[in-house]
């Protein structure tokens, strides 16, 4: 429902490794809502009924027009009937998922950089795996690598499906950022709010919650481990101190939801790259799963133009292998998807570079040591809470949230949540860094 499914890979892993386990039984194909004149739809609550299911029935992996969801892009992927493993070097493992023939019906074109290396068919036994070596182009270990493998149904001459290989990735280090002056047009209020040039913290600059997904909805109060983002929604935030000093700020903030109690601290120093932000949470009481640490901005809607590097389409920690990191270039609407119940939508997993502009500036964000997820909307994460269609949607500005982390997604509709690899309990500290810079904008 809505964003999903998640964790799907951990499914098959489980349905490869046993002959007796079946797989590929999705419930369901089409979500099924009210089509209206207008090009609007309705659902279960819309009508005066007395009794409904809400938009329980809104459950599948394609929209009513058949359009197809994220969900139904990763499902493609999944069932891959080729799938290639990075084995080390010049090496690769070819894994033949089909259950009946040897592979050869599928030709297997290597991309490394947007150039084709290598093309052939393999024949490789039903259910079986081989090894390759393949005459792969040198590897530049001060940049980003990565393999783009298309497979063609030679029958039909069709794309079957499409995977991308990451040999080696490049960050920029923090060791190597000279510091130098803050920017004269920024500064931090004593409320810790930023302020650059156009650019501005959102009324909630650290987000620990994202709008519930139907999946995190409806888990709510059934399962005991559940992923209960509710409980993020009403978060306070106290400033417990800010220390200024040449090129510097610290703001330290104390937060609360109910029981559970942090403490956030977050640097801003300047220096030859940009505004360098850095950011630690520290869980100081309570025990749960948190959806999301995020820093939150706020631009006015003439900032409408985006261009990333990082995943091409939506993606989330446990469903994005099917969209390959590339760069991209749309506008704010693209950077969401139309889900008939308005939620958490659009988030852009292992981006490296962000940017988003209007007719006369940029403002840019880049990551540091590690990816960041991008999310870009139309409104803010509070204002989507309340909403119950797509046409609810209204332009207030454009928001954009850099993220350490957002929790899988998961099949929590129906089912569990996300796996341990894709949760973010409170045990632990979290921090990461990223860089805002300001130029003037490209021409379009």
């Amino acid at each position: 429902m809505g964003v999903g499914p998640g964790d799907v890979e951990s499914y098959w892993k489980e349905i490869y490794a046993y002959d007796n386990l079946p797989g590929g039984c999705v419930w369901e194909m089409v979500d099924h809502a009210v089509l209206h004149g207008d090009g609007s739809y309705t659902y279960g609550g819309d009508h005066g009924e007395y009794m409904h299911d809400g938009n329980f029935c809104v459950d599948g992996l394609f929209f009513p027009d058949r359009t197809p969801s994220s969900g139904a892009k990763h499902m493609r992927f999944i069932y891959r009937p080729i799938r290639v493993r990075h084995c080390g070097e010049n090496r690769f493992e070819i894994f033949n998922t089909t259950a009946f023939s040897d592979g050869t019906r599928y030709l297997l074109r290597f991309f490394a950089e947007g150039k084709l290396f290598h093309e052939e068919a393999y024949s490789v036994p039903p259910l079986g795996r081989k090894e390759i070596t393949l005459p792969l182009p040198g590897v530049d270990t001060g940049a980003d690598f990565f393999v783009d493998i298309e497979t063609v149904d030679t029958v039909t001459g069709r794309v079957t499906s499409t995977e991308q290989l990451v040999l080696n990735e490049h960050f920029i280090k923090m060791r190597d950022l000279k510091r130098t002056a803050l920017p004269e047009d920024f500064s931090v209020d004593e409320q810790g709010h930023v302020s650059f040039g156009a650019l501005n913290s959102a009324k909630e600059d650290t987000l620990l919650y994202r709008a519930a997904t139907d999946n995190d909805a409806l888990i709510m109060g059934v399962f005991p481990r559940a992923l209960h983002v509710q409980q993020f929604y009403n978060t306070k935030e106290e400033i417990a101190g800010i220390d200024r000093e040449s090129g510097y700020v610290e703001v330290r903030k104390k937060l609360s939801c109910g029981k559970l109690k942090f403490s956030e601290t977050t640097d801003y120093i300047g220096t030859d790259e940009g505004i360098l932000v850095r950011c630690v949470l520290k869980p100081l009481k309570g025990k749960t799963l948190l959806p999301r640490y995020a820093k939150a901005f706020r631009l006015d809607e003439t900032f409408d133009r985006v261009e990333y590097y990082g995943r091409n389409s939506e993606s989330y920690a446990d469903m994005k292998e099917h969209a390959p990191i590339e760069h991209v270039k749309c506008r704010v609407s693209d950077m969401v998807e139309p889900y008939l119940r308005p939620q958490e939508s659009g988030n852009r997993s292992d981006t490296r570079f962000a940017a988003v502009s209007n007719d006369g500036e940029t403002y840019t964000f880049e990551a540091v040591e590690n990816a960041f997820e991008l999310g870009i909307k139309p409104c803010s994460d509070r204002e989507l809470i309340p909403l119950r269609h797509t046409g609810d949607v209204k332009r207030s500005g454009t928001y954009v949230a850099i993220s350490m982390f957002q929790a899988g997604i998961g099949t929590g509709s129906c089912g569990p949540i996300a796996g341990a690899r894709y949760q973010y309990p409170m045990t632990k500290e979290y921090s990461f860094s990223f860089l805002i810079k300001k130029e003037k904008a490209a021409s379009p």
